[in-house]
């Protein structure tokens, strides 16, 4: 099935899933600094940012509204993607193999 149909025939939390899967896969996040990222969404350039307690916020009207969104889910997403990845290297690094 497409991601387009997909995307229509979703329901509130899975259309915000698979819009955050689509902003993952086109690379639609730049990393500002430790804690702030710019997402590229369909209606224009968002800023998301982590706070103290680990909580994502976004600029978009959406989520000021329902307080989530497919901006903050995506940049949760890359980051826990980026966070397997650094354990998954400790972890073949620590065991002697260097690819």
């Amino acid at each position: 099935m497409s991601e387009e149909r997909e995307k229509k025939e979703a329901s509130g939390v899975e259309k915000l899933v698979l819009k955050a899967r689509i902003i993952l896969k086109e690379k639609r996040i730049s990393q500002l600094d430790k804690s702030s990222y710019e997402v590229r969404g369909d209606h224009g350039v968002y800023i998301v940012s982590r706070d103290a307690y680990g909580n994502y916020n976004c600029s978009c009207l959406g989520y000021l509204k329902r307080r989530m969104c497919s901006h903050s889910l995506a940049v949760r997403m890359h980051e826990q993607n980026k966070e397997q990845r650094k354990i998954k290297k400790g972890v073949v690094k620590g065991a002697g193999y260097i690819p």
